[in-house]
Parts: C-alpha cells; structure tokens; sequence
C-alpha cells in the first residue's frame, strides 16, 4: 500500500468511527490539520469593508491580472450583501475600483483602463464581470464626452462619441446577462437613461431587479434618476414609483427608510429648498432619516436634517439636530448661508431661542434621568455626536434603558454601535474549501463563521464542499449546524452533488474518489440530507397526525 493509499485508508477508518459516535470531531480535526498547510496559494481571510479599502483591491488584483482572485471577490461581494460604513454595497465599490475611471478621468485615464478591461476579457472571454466592468467604464466614457450641460450644448462630434460608447456598452451587457449579479442590471439602469429606453422596457428592468434583488438600493436610486422630470419622467412620476417600491415592501421599518432614500435622492437635483413642491411627506421622511441613522451613523446626515428643518421653519426638529452638532467641527455655514440666505449661527440663534446649546442638552438629560425612553434616545444620541471619543460608552448605556422599554430606534442604534466596536465574523471562502485548508476552516467556525455562508450566488459553503469532495470540510460545517438540505441554483441539494452529476453534467467520481463519494452520502443521510427529487415528494403523516 503506497503512502497516498494509506493516508485515505486512515481518513475512511477515522470518519467510520466519527459516524458511530467513537471519536469526538476534533480528533479528525488534529489527526489530519497538517492538510491546509501544502496549498501553494493562498487568499484573503477577509474582505476589505470600506470603499478606500475595497476600491484598493479591485485596482491591485486588476493591475496585477489575477483574475480568479477578482472573480472569487465578486462573488464574495455578492453573497455577502456586505456593506461599508454609509451602507453602500461594497460590491459597487469593488467595481468602482474595477474601472478606476469617473467624471473627471483625463482621456489617457480612461485609455489605461479600456486597455487593462479589454485584456480581462481576452484572458477570460466567457467572463461576465468582465464585460460589466467594460460596460460601466465605457458609460463614463461616454458621459465624459457628451458633458453633464443641457442637451443643446452638446456638439454633434460629442454626440456621436456619446451614442457609440453606450451602444457598445449595451452590447456588451446584452452577451452576459447574468441575473445573480445585481451589478448587471446596475449598469444597465445606468445606460438606459443615456439610451432613451422605452418607458415600459424600463419599468421590466427594474421590477424583474427589484424582485431578485430588493436589498440593492442602487436599483431604487438608478430609477430615480431616470425619472427625473429632466430625464424620461412626467411631473410626479418618480414619487409614484416611490410609493410603488415603498408600498411593495413588507418591513415597516424599512418602507420608511426607503421613502427617505429615494425622495433624499431626488431633492438633490430638484432642490432642498424647494421640498415643499415635491409631494414629500416631512414626517415619513423625518422617521426614514432617523432609521437609516441607526443603521448607518452620519454626521452629514446630522447636519442635512438639521438644514432642512430650518428651511420648513420646523423648530423642534431643527432643536434636536443642533443638539447632535459636533463638537469642535460643527456644521458648514456655506450651505445654510446659499440656500436660505441667513449665516449658521442665525439659524442657531433662532432655534434655541437665543440660548446656550447646555440647556437644551440639561432639559433632555433630566427627562432621561425621569426614566422617559424617547427623552433617554435623544440624549444617548445627543452625547453620541457630540464628543463621539468620549462618550460612545455613556450614549450605549442609556440606550440599553431606552431599548429596555421597547424603544425601537434605540434598540437599532444600540445594535449599531455594538457592531462597531465588535471585529466581524470572518467569512468561509470557496478558495478555502477548494483548496481543502482545514485549518482556516475550523478557525474561521470557531470565530463565528456563518456555516451556510453562499461561497457563490446559491451556492452553498456545505455544497460546495459536496461539489469539491472535501469530506473533512464537510463534516466540520455539519457539525456547525450547516443546513444539510438546501438548494443551490441548478436545484441541488448536496446529496445531489455527491450522488449524482454537477450543473456541468460531471459525475461525481470525476470530482472525488469512490471511497469519499461513500462516506459523503452515508454522512449526509445521517444529517437528514435529502436529494432534491426527495424533497419533493410529499411527506406521509404518522398515525400520531392523522
């Protein structure tokens, strides 16, 4: 018996005994631990989860033509639904970082990142995100020519450059629709609007995106833009179809935040000062504002809130956005002064009735020392913004009173700044899988690592595990509670994969010895696996049910 032989012979013995209950899971664990340390390539434990950090590795692994590692990062991206610290998808980071080009890109910026996207494609000629890519730069590229003016001051040399670039960009889109990736239809929204789409072909996109992916807010905001009264809109259009995606949305909590987003949106270009000509309702888009503050803590949106109540002449909200202007950096007196024609301090003075900010902050610290929960929110809160350093602990321990009495935002902003002083969970890779490196695995379980993380869209860590043949891999992601029964986009459970041939239509025996192949069906029938075929039929009722 040769070496590699014995070596599964061993695997085979040890993982019978795991299967009746002889040998703790560890043990398999230590006995074969040295099997993630001979893998000649390596990949990142984590993810970048800031847009610097995360443009940064897109324009690395791009210059650096590693194109499997961009492939398996957007896939990551994808799955995780990861957001930065202003909840934007890190995904449209990524791609951002990508194209590495914007508005204002030198031509020769733009001709370095045509070069390094078309040699991706080359590379990798079956590769949709590559092309997405292509697309999303060849947009800006395109704008770049037309200009951001009105259409009469566009030349028609420019107009010309303008069509062409969108067109191929569209072309490119149209040869890798992918629908998992939210950044096809991303882009898509994007040259639409340049392209004059068709009113009804457009509301097709954005329903059939919104349905696959509601969590993408990029979708809401592209129509948005596209209904803007100077754009493809009718006066009042682009508040219908907020209503429809705020009326279309289960979660209380979240058609408010939406109601805020796109109407915030839409106010830039038609104007904050003119809020009241809008058809925006100031108490929906009050509450939208404070909970997308929870989630995501903004000193600008602070400072936004607080400009917009005084120029509605809202005192009392404009009260308690003052109350969260920072300390030693407060809010910029250059809008206020441009948009209402009064200086900051004017403002200031009118709000608290020509009194210090202490008093307004002392009146909320005595209701909060009553026991009142919303008083308790606000003062939390308060502290929270105004010496950050400081008083992070102190705002965290009022809210826990607050949150204590059912106070929902409190709860959610106590969620928030939890999460911020916590280090995130580190994420399962499909590299760490394939690759078979036990050690990160278990490493990454025992630092709380989600065990039905999808590796790919729909495609689970456990499935994949099934698919690459990694017994041990998969055996340790059951143990932590890995769903044994789930569906990956072809319809497949892990049982599938095990037992029968992949999407690509490869036999098992093609991916895994016969050995492992045995063990793996005999392990996951003994977690409750089913195939898919199984898990169709209907279950028969007991005669306890009947």
């Amino acid at each position: 018996m040769n070496q590699k032989s014995a070596e599964r012979y061993i695997i085979i013995l040890i993982t019978l005994l795991l299967l009746s209950n002889i040998i703790p899971l560890l043990a398999i664990e230590k006995s074969l631990s040295n099997r993630g340390e001979i893998s000649g390539k390596t990949y990142p434990d984590l993810f970048p989860n800031d847009s610097t950090g995360t443009r940064l590795l897109a324009i690395k692994l791009l210059r650096s033509k590693k194109y499997d590692e961009i492939e398996q990062a957007i896939q990551h991206y994808i799955s995780s639904k990861s957001l930065n610290s202003n909840g934007d998808w890190n995904l449209l980071q990524f791609f951002g970082g990508l194209t590495n080009v914007g508005p204002k890109s030198s031509i020769e910026g733009f001709t370095h990142s045509k070069s390094r996207l078309d040699e991706w494609i080359k590379s990798e000629s079956n590769s949709s995100n590559a092309k997405i890519a292509k697309a999303l730069m060849l947009n800006s590229y395109a704008w770049k020519a037309r200009g951001g003016g009105f259409s009469s001051s566009v030349g028609d040399e420019a107009w010309e450059l303008f069509g062409t670039r969108l067109e191929e960009a569209y072309k490119l889109l149209v040869d890798s629709k992918v629908s998992s990736n939210p950044m096809w239809f991303n882009v898509v929204q994007k040259l639409a609007t340049g392209l004059s789409m068709p009113k009804p072909n457009y509301y097709a996109l954005i329903r059939e995106a919104a349905k696959l992916h509601p969590e993408f807010e990029s979708i809401y905001i592209n129509a948005t833009w596209y209904l803007l009264p100077r754009w493809h809109g009718d006066y009042g259009e682009w508040q219908l179809y907020r209503d429809e995606v705020v009326a279309n949305t289960s979660n209380d909590l979240r058609k408010d935040e939406l109601y805020f987003l796109i109407s915030r949106y839409a106010l830039r270009f038609e104007g904050i000062n003119r809020f009241e000509e809008q058809d925006v309702e100031w108490q929906k888009f009050k509450r939208g504002a404070e909970i997308r503050d929870a989630y995501f803590p903004s000193k600008a949106n602070q400072s936004y809130m607080c400009l917009l109540s005084c120029i509605l002449k809202d005192q009392e909200s404009a009260r308690r956005y003052f109350s969260r202007e920072p300390a030693g950096q407060g809010f910029t007196n250059k809008a206020w002064e441009r948009l209402t024609l009064k200086s900051l301090s004017q403002w200031r003075t009118w709000v608290l009735d020509d009194k210090p900010l202490v008093d307004t902050m002392f009146e909320l610290e005595r209701f909060a020392k009553k026991g009142d929960a919303e008083a308790q929110y606000e003062f939390a809160t308060a502290l929270f913004y105004h010496k950050q350093s400081e008083n992070k602990e102190g705002a965290m321990e009022i809210l826990r009173k607050a949150a204590a009495q059912g106070h929902t935002l409190a709860k959610l902003r106590l969620e928030t700044y939890e999460k911020q002083t916590k280090k995130p969970a580190p994420i399962i890779t499909d590299w760490d899988i394939t690759s078979g490196n036990m050690n990160l695995v278990k490493t990454k379980l025992e630092a709380g690592a989600d065990p039905n993380v999808k590796v790919y869209a729909h495609v689970s860590a456990l499935h994949w595990a099934c698919e690459k043949g990694q017994l041990e891999i998969a055996l340790m992601l059951l143990s932590r509670g890995a769903m044994p029964n789930l569906l990956n986009g072809a319809r497949l459970t892990p049982l599938d994969l095990v037992s029968g041939p992949n999407k690509s239509g490869v036999d098992p025996l093609d991916r895994m010895s016969k050995g492992t192949q045995e063990i793996l069906i005999e392990i996951l029938e003994k977690n409750g696996a089913k195939t898919s075929e199984e898990l169709k039929k209907p279950r028969l009722k007991s005669k306890n049910e009947e």
